[in-house]
């Protein structure tokens, strides 16, 4: 697979945009180049200069209308490398998301068959892998799997997933809820009632964490003890978010197709600050109504978003689709830079969306993201190997 990247990026390539904006064909460059993965740097955009005058007519006192300040348009002239995450001997390192406090110290978590290489750390120079498992020197026994990280800074980042064990009632091996917490030295394990894997994780602070998966099951930690809530074996959560203590959501997905319910569908959970409340759903039944909301929910600036599919945002109680696209996951440092991903990598400067086509396939899929203004990360799987694109 490694060949298919090379076949793919054995140029680099230099985008030119028209100049004019009545439109115009885009001019490209393409120059040889070794490596798994080619340079492609984009030109930037033609800048205009806006000379402005003070007009002093005679015989007139009044105040000259002045032009609007332009808006600054977010950055898109990129040159692009890539960084292969493959762990020796392993068949799988599929990585999938991604928590990042500034462009040099990233964390990305997710699965790989040896029990090792299950998390990277990236320190603005290159990726390694985070020691975790007993098996390549870390503090945690057993076999484990990472879904999710998130955190609310260096001192206070949280992962969670899977943990396999030894289950003396069926005599086999079980799943079981996994949450590992940094304390900006070192990741450790927390203890937590066994109950099923964990795909999400949401924090506000060291005293608010929120983390949900499989069988209906939400954990909230205070800081100092974990409170368990059950809403429904039926239950997936796949996404949460918290914007404040009374602002936290949750997607939950349920895949009941049997008849005569057919209630498959995904549901918005609210929390209160006491309980769990269904405030929105979509049905994925054939004669639902269409879908308003995604299956992925984000946190931009205090304002909830969704996705997977498309881009919506939370105003007034009601959904607004802002971009149609085959998206997934998306990251957004301010209202002129929003990155988003799934079987491409997209972009939105403040003014309108557009796609970074030589980042678009079908052989793989992009997971997760993150971008500060000036640099950009992209995380992406094949299943056998990941990646990071990585924009500057």
């Amino acid at each position: 697979m490694l060949d298919g990247l090379n076949k793919l990026f054995p140029y680099s390539i230099v985008v030119s945009e028209p100049a004019s904006s009545a439109g115009g064909s885009l001019a490209f460059a393409v120059v040889p180049r070794n490596g798994l993965l080619s340079l492609i740097r984009g030109v930037a955009m033609p800048t205009f200069l806006i000379l402005s005058a003070l007009l002093t007519i005679s015989g007139c006192n009044r105040d000259e209308p002045t032009e609007p300040d332009t808006p600054k348009l977010g950055k898109r002239d990129y040159a692009w490398t890539a960084d292969t995450l493959k762990y020796p001997g392993s068949f799988q390192t599929n990585m999938r998301s991604m928590y990042a406090t500034s462009s040099h110290n990233i964390f990305i978590v997710g699965h790989n068959d040896i029990n090792r290489g299950k998390m990277y750390h990236y320190d603005g120079q290159q990726w390694s892998p985070v020691l975790l498992t007993a098996s390549e020197g870390g503090p945690i026994q057993g076999a484990i799997d990472l879904t999710a990280i998130h955190g609310n800074g260096p001192n206070n980042m949280w992962a969670v997933g899977e943990e396999s064990y030894f289950d003396p009632l069926t005599g086999g091996f079980s799943d079981s809820s996994l949450v590992l917490h940094f304390d900006g030295i070192q990741w450790s394990k927390e203890s937590v009632p066994k109950r099923r894997s964990l795909w999400c994780v949401a924090v506000l602070s060291t005293t608010q964490v929120f983390a949900g998966g499989r069988g209906g099951v939400i954990y909230i930690f205070d800081g100092a003890l974990y409170t368990l809530f059950e809403l429904g074996s039926e239950f997936f959560f796949s996404s949460i978010v918290a914007i404040a203590p009374n602002e936290v959501y949750a997607i939950g997905t349920r895949n009941d197709y049997a008849p005569p319910l057919d209630s498959a569908g995904a549901f918005l959970f609210r929390f209160n600050e006491s309980a769990w409340i269904i405030t929105d759903s979509v049905l994925f039944t054939p004669l639902a109504p269409p879908q308003h909301f995604g299956l992925r929910l984000v946190d931009n600036d205090g304002s909830l978003y969704s996705s997977a599919p498309d881009i919506y945002k939370y105003q007034l109680g009601q959904w607004e689709k802002l971009f149609t696209a085959p998206v997934t996951n998306f990251f957004a440092s301010g209202a002129n830079n929003m990155i988003a991903v799934g079987k491409s990598v997209y972009h939105f400067n403040g003014q309108d969306w557009s796609e970074f086509p030589q980042f678009r396939s079908s052989d793989w899929i992009y997971s997760d993201c993150y971008a500060d203004g000036n640099e950009v990360f992209v995380l992406g799987t094949n299943g056998e190997f990941s990646f990071v694109l990585h924009g500057k």
